[in-house]
């Protein structure tokens, strides 16, 4: 489905990941969608509790004396600026030339030179450490230009949440060995959790386009392309999108393809990371299945099982509990405007850290949020004025 669109409406586009390298043995093309995708998704509830899963540019590549963590570039929890700011430094780091770079092909073409020269990937030859390790000039630009476009891929933010998450720990040991006094006992200690994942894709829904309802043709006096909830509408939906862009990241997996001579030799590995619920879990995903179940022929059951090398905590709960509100609005619940002052009024770990800065931040579902009278943050995805609509759904009440 071919788009040209920058919007939110883009992340029900799969095309929006056009460009990423999936390997020698796969190759895709796009359609032009003829209805429009519908998400009947519940978005508030997505930015409270969201499952998100991006690509991780591979740790080999930065330089040893660097301090940039590849890990968290991207992460939900931050806001635009500073995740603009990691990604820049990393590129910075890499030589790579950013979309507003202004330099001409020779100095783009000296700084792949250098590259080549330095033997580790670097802008500059500074440093003591001089050895050939990559070969050529066309291998360095392959490197470069995927890992460009992995910064620019954006995250994946599922329409539904999985419905089983699991992580299993294994001990790698044996008793098989044997000696002429009896069997062995090995131990090397714990393996890489695994994180096993299931879930589902919403139904295939789609309609038509309102600009253009009239200008498709008609079969029998009834319109010539497939709308509503039926699988006739599958590869229009947004569901069946989104699961697309799930699959072409399951392919690209972080890594660094050889896409000049399409060996099956990866050129760096890099990861996938996955936030959710205040966690970051980076590793590879190792099996993608899918399959379609008779009583839900609408939609596709999905399953993965995800090998973590690194996990991250980001979790900061307020020093106090605040108090609960009621979904349906009943005497004693808080209203809006009260659950908007007392989120305000709570202090968090941050405040306490952070006494005497004059700058608070409330940090709530890997948001953050301006409080104190500070301006709100125009990069912020959760307004606390949506969350409070959101604990009360039957309206804007005021106390």
């Amino acid at each position: 489905m071919a788009v040209d669109d920058a919007s939110d409406d883009s992340e029900y586009i799969a095309s929006r990941y056009d460009g990423l390298s999936v390997g020698p043995d796969l190759s895709y093309t796009f359609e032009t969608q003829a209805t429009v995708p519908y998400d009947g998704s519940n978005k508030m509830a997505r930015k409270l509790s969201p499952f998100t899963l991006r690509l991780v540019v591979p740790q080999a590549l930065v330089p040893a004396d660097s301090k940039i963590d590849v890990n968290l570039i991207g992460r939900g929890s931050q806001q635009t600026t500073a995740n603009n700011a990691m990604a820049n430094e990393l590129r910075q780091a890499l030589g790579v030339p950013t979309i507003t770079d202004a330099n001409t092909a020779s100095e783009n073409l000296t700084n792949l030179n250098t590259t080549v020269s330095a033997g580790r990937v670097l802008q500059t030859t500074m440093g003591t450490e001089q050895r050939s390790v990559l070969a050529d000039n066309v291998t360095v630009a392959d490197i470069k230009y995927q890992v460009e476009k992995m910064l620019q891929t954006p995250p994946l933010t599922l329409f539904i949440n999985p419905t089983d998450i699991s992580m299993t720990y294994t001990a790698i040991q044996q008793y098989a060995q044997k000696s002429r006094y009896g069997y062995i006992f090995e131990r090397w200690g714990e393996g890489q959790p695994t994180l096993s994942l299931s879930g589902s894709t919403g139904a295939w829904c789609a309609g038509a386009d309102p600009n253009a309802v009239m200008g498709f043709p008609s079969v029998g006096g009834q319109n010539g392309v497939a709308t509503g909830v039926q699988f006739a509408t599958k590869r229009d939906s947004a569901a069946f999108q989104q699961f697309i862009s799930l699959y072409h990241l399951y392919r690209n997996n972080g890594y660094i393809y050889d896409t000049i001579e399409e060996s099956h030799a990866m050129l760096f590995v890099g990861a996938v990371a996955i936030d959710y619920d205040q966690w970051t879990y980076v590793g590879n995903i190792d099996s993608f299945e899918y399959s379609y179940e008779e009583d839900s022929p609408n939609r596709i059951q999905w399953s993965m099982e995800f090998t973590v090398g690194r996990i991250y905590d980001h979790a900061e709960s307020p020093p106090v509990v605040l108090p609960e509100s009621s979904p349906s609005v009943t005497p004693g619940s808080l209203s809006t405007a009260e659950l908007a002052r007392e989120m305000a009024g709570t202090p968090s770990r941050t405040d306490i850290a952070d006494a005497g800065t004059g700058l608070q931040l409330l940090g709530l579902s890997g948001t953050q949020q301006l409080t104190g009278g500070q301006d709100p943050d125009p990069d912020s995805t959760t307004p606390l004025q949506a969350l409070g609509a959101f604990f009360t759904p039957s309206g804007m009440f005021t106390p």
